[in-house]
C-alpha cells in the first residue's frame, strides 16, 4: 500500500500542475483560437520632439524615417500586450516603452502559443537628425534604419539590435552583456564600445575613443584610423579591420593573450610588451589583452570567431622567406639544367658532324 501511494501522490500533483499549465496557455474553451485575441492598433503623433528614446525590453521594435512631419506608430499582437506599449512624447523626447506589467505569465504563455501573437512595433519617424537616439532591449529586438541623431546610444541585455545610420554622429555608445548589436556606416567623432559576453559588429567607424571585451566577441572594421584608440580584452576575441593604407604606431601589452598583427605588410605574433609601427606611423592604437586574443588585420572579411591560427602571421613570414629561398634555388636549377641540356645538344650536333 505505501508503495503504491508513494507514485499516487507524485502522479497526482504532476497530473494537477500539466492541467493548470495546459489552462493558462490554451484556455478553458476548446473551440477559442489561441491567437484569437490578436489586435492591430495604429495611429499618427503630430507633436514635434528633437529626442528619441527607446526601450522595447522583449519585444519587437522597428523604426524607420518617412517624408512627413508626422509620426506614424503601428502596434501589433495579442490584446493583453498591445495595451502596455506605449509610443507617446513627452517634453522633446518621443518615448517608447512597455508597462512592466506586460511581462506576467500570460505574456509567457503567449510566447509559448508563438510569436504570431507576440508584440511588434512598428514607427516611422520624420527624416531629420535627432540629438539623441536611445535603443534599449533586454530580450527582444529592436531594427533601427535610417534614423539619424547627434548622440547615439545601444544597449542591449541578451537581445538583439541592428541600427544602420546615414550620417557622422557626435558620439556612438554601444554596450552588450550577453546579447548581439550591428552597426553599419558607424561614422562618428567618438565612440565607446562594451561587451562582456556577448557580440558586436561594427561597420565603417570613425573617429576617436575605446573598445573594451570581457568575454565577449567583438569585430570592428575602420573606414579609417586617423584618431587615437584604446582597446583591451580580458577573456573574449577582439579583431580589428584596419585599411590596408593605414599609418599608425600600435602599442601592444599582453599578459597571457595573444596579440597578432596580419596588416599592411606587417605579420607578427607580438610579444609582451612592443610598438608595431604600420606604414609611415602617426595615430597611436594602444591595444591590452589579459587573457583573451586581438587580431588585427586589413582583410576585410575577416572577423572574430572564424578559424585562424594564432601563429599564422608568424607562419606567413617564415613561409615568405622559404618561398624566397624556394625561389632561389629554383631559378639555380634551372640554369644549371638549361647548361646541361645546351652541352648535350652541342654533343650531338658534333657526333652528327662527324
Amino acid at each position: 500500500m505505501k508503495v503504491l501511494l508513494r507514485i499516487f501522490i507524485p502522479l497526482c500533483v504532476v497530473s494537477f500542475i500539466a492541467f493548470g499549465i495546459s489552462v493558462a496557455i490554451f484556455g478553458t474553451n476548446q473551440d477559442a483560437s489561441p491567437a484569437g485575441d490578436f489586435r492591430a492598433s495604429s495611429y499618427t503623433i503630430s507633436d514635434e520632439y528633437t529626442k528619441i528614446d527607446a526601450d522595447i525590453g522583449a519585444y519587437y521594435l522597428d523604426i524607420q524615417p518617412n517624408s512627413g512631419n508626422n509620426t506614424d506608430v503601428y502596434i501589433a499582437g495579442t490584446e493583453r500586450n498591445v495595451d502596455k506599449i506605449r509610443v507617446e512624447v513627452s517634453g522633446s523626447t518621443l518615448r517608447v516603452s512597455v508597462d512592466p506589467s506586460a511581462y506576467g505569465f500570460g505574456s509567457w504563455t503567449d510566447w509559448l502559443r508563438g510569436f504570431s501573437g507576440y508584440p511588434t512595433v512598428n514607427i516611422r519617424v520624420p527624416d531629420k537628425v535627432y540629438e539623441k537616439l536611445n535603443v534599449g532591449v533586454s530580450s527582444g529586438t529592436a531594427d533601427v534604419r535610417g534614423v539619424s541623431a547627434s548622440d547615439v546610444s545601444l544597449a542591449t541585455s541578451s537581445g538583439d539590435i541592428s541600427y544602420t545610420q546615414n550620417c557622422i554622429t557626435d558620439s556612438l555608445t554601444i554596450s552588450t552583456t550577453s546579447g548581439s548589436i550591428g552597426v553599419k556606416n558607424a561614422a562618428t567623432k567618438s565612440y565607446n564600445i562594451r561587451a562582456t559576453s556577448g557580440n558586436i559588429d561594427v561597420d565603417g567607424l570613425t573617429g576617436t575613443g575605446s573598445v573594451k571585451a570581457t568575454s565577449g566577441d567583438l569585430t570592428i572594421r575602420f573606414a579609417e584610423l586617423t584618431s587615437y584608440c584604446d582597446v583591451s580584452v580580458t577573456s573574449g576575441d577582439v579583431t580589428l579591420v584596419v585599411p590596408d593604407n593605414t599609418n599608425a604606431n600600435i602599442n601592444c601589452k599582453k599578459t597571457s593573450g595573444d596579440i597578432v598583427i596580419s596588416a599592411c605588410g606587417v605579420y607578427r605574433d607580438v610579444g609582451e610588451k612592443e610598438t608595431v609601427t604600420l606604414g609611415r606611423g602617426g595615430v597611436t592604437m594602444d591595444v591590452r589583452a589579459t587573457s583573451g586574443d586581438i587580431m588585427i588585420t586589413d582583410d576585410p572579411d575577416h572577423s572574430a570567431g572564424t578559424a585562424y591560427s594564432i601563429t599564422s602571421a608568424r607562419d606567413a613570414g617564415i613561409i615568405d622567406e622559404i618561398g624566397d629561398e624556394v625561389g632561389a634555388a629554383f631559378d639555380e636549377a634551372h640554369s644549371e639544367v638549361s647548361a646541361a641540356f645546351s652541352e648535350a645538344a652541342s654533343d650531338i650536333s658534333d657526333a652528327f658532324d662527324f
